[in-house]
Formats: C-alpha cells, sequence, structure tokens
C-alpha cells in the first residue's frame, strides 16, 4: 500500500477520526436543511462537501485502522449509510415534469410526492448516520484504550516502509 509522506501517531490518528465524525454530523445539519429547503442549491453543495470529508478520511486514513475489530462495525455502517445517501440524493436531484396548467400546479405536482418520499426516507437516513457515528465513537475508544507501542506495531505492520517511524515514541 503506498502511503503518502505523513507522520502517523495514536494523536494525529484521533484527531483525524474526530474530524470525519465532525463532518458527518455537517453533512446530517446540511442534508436535514435540504429537505425543507425552498432553494436547496447552497445547501446540496455544502452537504456534498461535508460527505465527501467524511469519505475522503474513510478511504484514506480510516483504511488504516481496517485490522481494528471496531473498524467492521464502521465498515458496515458506511455501506448502509451510503446506499440511503445516494437513495436521498437521487431523489433530491430528480426532477418529475408533468404538464401543468400553472406555475403552481407545476409546484405541486413535482414537490408533493418528492416531499412524501424524503419524509419516508429521512428518518432512515438519520438513523443510518447515527449507527455511523456510534461506530465511529466504537472505533475512537477502540484506539484510545491501546497502548501506543500496540498500535504502532498495528500501523507499522499496515505500512513495513514507515516501520521505523512507528516504533519511535
Amino acid at each position: 500500500m503506498q502511503t503518502t509522506n505523513r507522520v502517523f501517531n495514536k494523536r494525529k490518528v484521533l484527531t483525524e477520526l474526530r474530524s470525519a465524525r465532525s463532518a458527518q454530523i455537517q453533512w446530517r445539519s446540511y442534508t436535514q436543511a435540504l429537505t425543507n429547503s425552498p432553494d436547496p442549491e447552497n445547501t446540496r453543495n455544502s452537504a456534498i462537501q461535508a460527505y465527501m470529508r467524511f469519505s475522503q478520511w474513510y478511504d484514506k486514513s480510516g483504511k488504516t485502522l481496517s485490522e481494528l475489530p471496531a473498524f467492521d462495525q464502521l465498515n458496515r455502517s458506511h455501506k448502509v449509510f451510503e446506499y440511503l445517501n445516494n437513495q436521498m440524493f437521487e431523489l433530491l436531484l430528480s426532477h418529475t415534469h408533468q404538464p401543468a396548467k400553472n406555475w403552481f400546479q407545476q409546484l405541486v405536482h413535482e414537490v408533493n410526492p418528492k416531499q412524501k418520499a424524503l419524509s419516508r426516507l429521512m428518518p432512515m437516513v438519520i438513523k443510518a448516520s447515527n449507527d455511523l457515528l456510534s461506530s465511529v465513537e466504537k472505533l475512537e475508544r477502540e484506539i484510545k484504550a491501546m497502548p501506543e507501542q500496540q498500535f504502532n506495531g498495528m500501523l507499522a505492520h499496515q505500512f513495513p516502509e514507515y516501520e521505523q517511524e512507528f516504533m519511535v515514541n
């Protein structure tokens, strides 16, 4: 596995994990606002940016923790969340153009079915987000509980080319 020229240590990993958790919380706030927004464009972009921050952590730094038992739960939670997130954004970005006699009828035809679908989907998205946050917290507790030497050994196993860096306290 190729890594960047970064120093890996327990404190840095925990800081990145907390930042990822914050991004997930921001995403949820933006998403809840997005479903109720009359002009969702700015909120949608903010939600996507927050989601991307979490995903970047997950795909890069998060994967370095894949040997930890708590990561399995995080991985499962992330897959469920990602699926529901994609469903929600497909729904939010879909446009139904039905013939309407006036702008109000067009608005009613477009918004009502979408709002109904969103109101059914949103509780599942929030639950998936809560499960994901719970998994992140469990992973954080597991990392905190690990002795520094054991944590460094786990990282050294994944990145043998950087073993010397991990063995330095």
